[in-house]
């Protein structure tokens, strides 16, 4: 929607930064998942709001941890019109990364316009949005050339495809001049734009731990017979655009729609509705021959959470995400809901190709059943804000880009035993995604990074400043440590509770050692035999024996409540070993105080009262002075 640029990136990130100022707002690392924060977008804010579209060219001067090509800031994908192939696109590398489904290998990598942003296909054609290169690229599947490229009005943003059920027609929408491109397929022409198209920016989301960033747009449909385009106007109705006049034939009043979705036959469209001022959730079924509702169901109790909706194959029923961690059917047959707390909200959400079920995607993964209004069957433990579902078969491709930058492949064939096939990065691995600690060999030969999306570290050779070897993890490790020798790096882990052991000498990964939870800090003694890991979660230190691949946790000693700050992407408290050896020093941030650990005794002995909130510890070169940064009292 065309509205004035109301803020800078600079004056929205301090402003998003400075809501978490309070010492409330600092926290361990949660259960489940880790600093993910979400802004519900206001009408008429654009994505200039929160980025600065002149910085988000590759600003790297020296080294890339990983090898290209490879596939960073994942948004929106499609499988291929025979469910085979899944395509993603990666707006931060500018191409389109092609997945085998059955193999979860990639089979190439397709160059595409400045940021691509979402995709739509048909059986000859995949249509790219390239939301910041105001460029629309066809890509020919049958080759995965470009087919042809068409630009939009500079600066206009195009942000969301759809394509007409006979593939004949791709609709292309633009943000910021709120015109809708089209573009014939059958001659890869581009047709006179229809202006005025109510699309906005709903969500705007970043991760505190990964320097990644994602972003949602409202949806619009197409009609079975491809006459019409059936969007919400962002306010209080929903409209009938003729796809080739551009003349709105219909409206539907519906108050504070954020989003619709057709049904499995195209008969009804489902309109969700909530409004914040009278915290109201409604779902009406709108005719979509008579252009008149024809039903209504309040969802009492509960807020509108996901701005996405699933319906089934008549339109009788429809799947939505609600607040309270739950999710719910809509039956308009009897004007009731059923609600399901085990989904957890419904991040994004998709149907199978019948329509006979829901798919809710998030950490508890989930298949709904609409006729008997019961959970199918679940898949926990992989975070995913984004999906899609094929439209032969039952196969499903989710993710999270803000949390593990690439796929997870689920065959729902039966969807009574959802089947995980693996996972697997975009781009082509191996990939170097969002380097996050770094550590340098002591004798300044190699550099260490953990690269936390991509759940692997690289190992680089500092006399030829190039990647000497990059090495799976298994899980993203935050922490990095190399000893005084100059021959192992030792990794913190994260879900799995262990550390790793590098050898440098050969740059091989050696050993895991099991320590607490969320094993995030990393300090080695002076004389390498020992490494003294800060357990975020389980608030303890562990002291690992090293001796190579016999290395032993020995003590876990409990301390006080360790924190962090989600500022500059996630500050740690300290867990520092002085350098004659003897103690080790922890910032017990809640508990506003530094613990003496005593080496030898494996205990602490002492609580020193220090500022508000420390979180930071470092020693002078005799081990006699410490110093702390106290975050809440500025003082240190």
């Amino acid at each position: 929607m065309n509205k004035n640029l109301l803020l800078s990136v600079l004056l929205s990130l301090a402003i998003a930064f400075g809501l978490f100022a309070q010492k409330t707002e600092f926290k361990t690392e949660p259960e489940e998942a880790f600093g993910v924060e979400t802004i519900r977008v206001e009408n008429g804010k654009h994505l200039n709001d929160y980025l600065d579209i002149g910085k988000l060219k590759t600003q790297q001067t020296d080294i890339d941890p990983g090898i290209d090509p490879e596939g960073d800031f994942m948004f929106r994908s499609a499988f291929s019109a025979d469910g085979t192939k899944v395509f993603v696109c990666n707006g931060g590398t500018n191409n389109v990364t092609v997945f085998d489904f059955e193999n979860m290998t990639v089979i190439t990598n397709i160059e595409v316009g400045g940021y691509p942003c979402d995709i739509a296909v048909t059986n000859e054609y995949a249509v790219v949005s390239c939301i910041f290169g105001d460029v629309i690229d066809v890509i020919d599947l049958s080759n995965y050339s470009i087919a042809a490229s068409f630009s939009t009005p500079s600066g206009a943003q195009p942000a969301v495809v759809e394509i007409s059920p006979d593939g004949n027609f791709a609709y292309i929408a633009c943000d910021i001049n709120d015109q809708l491109e089209v573009i014939d397929l059958a001659n890869l022409t581009q047709l006179n734009p229809i202006t005025g198209f109510p699309i906005s920016l709903q969500t705007f989301s970043w991760v505190s731990t990964g320097g990644r960033s994602s972003f949602k747009f409202s949806r619009f449909v197409v009609s079975p017979d491809g006459n019409y385009l059936i969007v919400s106007n962002g306010d209080d109705k929903v409209l009938y655009i003729d796809s080739q006049t551009g003349n709105t034939d219909f409206e539907v009043n519906i108050p504070d729609c954020p989003v619709v979705g057709l049904s499995g036959d195209g008969s009804k469209t489902i309109a969700p509705s909530f409004s914040y001022s009278t915290g109201i959730l409604q779902v009406f079924q709108i005719d979509n021959i008579a252009h008149e509702i024809t039903g209504t169901v309040e969802v009492t109790g509960y807020s509108l959470s996901t701005n996405e909706v699933g319906a089934n194959a008549d339109g009788t029923k429809a799947y939505i995400g609600i607040s309270n961690n739950s999710s719910a059917i809509v039956n308009f047959e009897t004007n009731d809901f059923t609600v399901f707390t085990q989904t957890y909200t419904a991040f994004w959400i998709g149907t199978s190709a019948n329509h006979n079920y829901a798919v809710s995607g998030q950490y508890r993964f989930s298949i709904i059943d609409f006729e008997n209004e019961t959970i199918a069957d679940y898949y926990w433990g992989n975070s995913q804000d984004f999906g899609c579902v094929s439209p032969v078969g039952f196969k499903v491709a989710g993710y999270d880009p803000l949390r593990y930058e690439g796929l997870y492949f689920y065959d729902c064939t039966n969807p009574e035993d959802i089947e995980l096939k693996g996972k697997e990065l975009t781009g082509f691995p191996p990939e170097g995604d969002t380097p996050y600690r770094i550590a340098i060999s002591p004798d300044g030969t190699r550099a260490v990074t953990s690269n936390s999306l991509s759940e692997n570290m690289s190992i680089i050779d500092l006399t030829t400043y190039s990647v000497d070897t990059i090495i799976d993890l298994g899980e993203k490790c935050d922490a990095v440590g190399i000893t005084h020798d100059s021959q192992w790096a030792i990794m913190g882990g994260y879900d799995l509770n262990t550390i790793k052991l590098i050898n440098l000498s050969t740059n091989e990964f050696v050993t895991s050692v099991t320590t607490g939870q969320r094993p995030l800090m990393v300090a080695i003694a002076p004389e390498d035999d020992y490494a003294y890991i800060g357990n975020l979660k389980q608030n303890s230190v562990s002291f690992v024996e090293l001796n190579g691949a016999s290395s032993t946790e020995i003590a876990d000693i409990p301390t006080g409540v360790i924190g962090l700050t989600w500022a500059a992407n996630g500050v740690r408290s300290s867990v520092e070993v002085d350098p004659t050896g003897q103690y080790v020093l922890v910032a017990a941030s809640f508990a506003d105080k530094v613990q003496v650990i005593d080496i030898q005794a494996q205990q602490v002995v002492a609580d020193i009262p220090v500022g508000t909130f420390p979180l930071k510890i470092a020693f002078n070169s005799s081990g006699e002075y410490a110093a702390v940064t106290n975050y809440f009292s500025n003082d240190f």
